[in-house]
């Protein structure tokens, strides 16, 4: 196994398949040095199969990489591939899924979910999350919680559960049913139907064909 030493800010990290303690605190998610606390792992340039203990930082290094764990508090880096997450419990999770045909499935919790191009598939659990879905044809779902979700330009599909959510779809024909809880939505250029659900609901779609009900403002 052959391992290189580079520095990033003031710490040294070294790369390569395995497992290393990180030595300092970064200032964001995908950012070495990793959090106090936490153990970098890093995947192979091919397709990985992994089960993450609590408080890993993983490298997916490119590939389609399946990524699984359960309750605890992650980060996770992957590059371009059809990826697929499941985190099955409870805690915090910093995902960045990277381009492709990306499955993400995560339980209750917090956190941060950011893909790129490709057509994704997000499921989250209860709780509050930052969703950001790139440019494709996406589809998330989530159950209680207030979530901000932003989708890139495609025909997109959005269910959200109770709770107060922002959501804000791009340019495409996209289908949002926000649920209950008083919701914002806004759409972009294309032909959008738009659910605001029950309570106060603030909606605005594009230019385009829209249909929008369930909407008081």
């Amino acid at each position: 196994m052959k391992l290189s030493l580079a520095l990033v800010g003031l710490a040294a990290v070294i790369t390569g398949p395995g497992t290393q303690t990180a030595l300092a605190v970064p200032a964001h998610a995908c950012t070495l040095p990793a959090p106090s606390g936490y153990t970098v792992r890093n995947g192979t340039p091919g397709s990985d199969s992994v089960f993450l203990a609590s408080n890993t930082m993983f490298f997916g290094n490119g590939g389609n990489d399946k990524v699984f764990g359960l309750s605890g508090n992650y980060i996770i880096c992957l590059g371009s591939g059809s990826d697929k997450v499941t985190l099955s419990g409870n805690g915090n999770a910093e995902i960045d899924a990277g381009n492709g045909r990306n499955t993400i499935l995560i339980g209750s919790g917090t956190g941060t979910i950011t893909t790129g191009t490709g057509s994704d598939k997000i499921t989250v659990g209860n709780g509050t999350r930052t969703i950001n879905a790139g440019n494709g044809d996406n589809k998330i779902i989530s159950t209680i919680g207030s979530q901000d979700i932003t989708t890139g330009n495609g025909d997109d599909i959005i269910y959200s559960g109770p709770g107060a959510d922002t959501i804000s779809a791009g340019n495409g024909d996209n289908f949002v049913d926000a649920g209950a809880g008083d919701d914002t939505v806004t759409a972009g250029t294309g032909d959008d139907e738009i659910d605001g659900g029950d309570d106060t609901d603030t909606c605005e779609g594009g230019s385009g064909l829209n249909t929008i009900v369930n909407c008081e403002l």
